[in-house]
């Protein structure tokens, strides 16, 4: 039985983390923290980080490596009507896992409108969208936004998901771990 408690970390968080200069290797148990990422955030956002922002994507980067961070993405086939520049969102063989049943109810809870696509390739709230499912089915979510503003991460904070604005923290006065912690009691 994994009694780990998975954290997943949004795209904006990475930005107040490297600010912070926040090492999660150290501040994380690797026996009792699982820490992730979806696909969404992973393979489209932090992709889509710009040059200008060198600094900022090497440390991303240099944090996925030394704390362990997997990519999780929902196992599924591809189509033969995508375009072949298509990206997806789902992962095949040896890497998507299958939806739990609790998941499967929250991915109709939270479907989003495919008018707009952002820079990141990705429609708007559809990042927000993977981190609430997740929100809403047992993990934690750090993120940089007002969970309380309109969209899928306010949605899931009303239904009771563990959504951390982690823009208070204050690395002189607590460790991040504990900061974190403070929220899970």
């Amino acid at each position: 039985m994994n009694n780990k408690i998975t954290i997943f970390i949004d795209s904006c968080a990475w930005n107040v983390l490297f600010e912070k200069k926040v090492h999660l290797a150290e501040e994380f148990p690797f026996d009792r923290i699982d820490l992730a990422m979806t696909k969404e955030v992973q393979s489209f956002e932090i992709d889509a980080i710009p040059e200008t922002k060198i600094e900022l994507k090497a440390y991303v980067l240099e944090q996925i490596k030394i704390a362990y961070i997997r990519e999780d993405s929902f196992f599924g086939f591809s189509s033969y009507d995508d375009p072949p520049d298509h990206k997806y969102r789902i992962g095949g063989f040896g890497e998507g896992r299958f939806v739990t049943y609790e998941e499967a109810i929250q991915i109709e809870k939270f479907k989003f409108s495919k008018s707009k696509l952002m820079g990141s390739g990705l429609y708007k709230n559809e990042g927000d969208a993977s981190l609430a499912i997740r929100a809403a089915t047992g993990s934690i979510v750090l993120t940089a936004e007002n969970p309380m503003k309109s969209g899928p991460l306010r949605k899931a904070t009303l239904e009771g998901g563990k959504i951390i604005n982690i823009q208070g923290f204050n690395a002189d006065q607590e460790s991040f771990r504990d900061f974190v912690f403070k929220f899970l009691a």
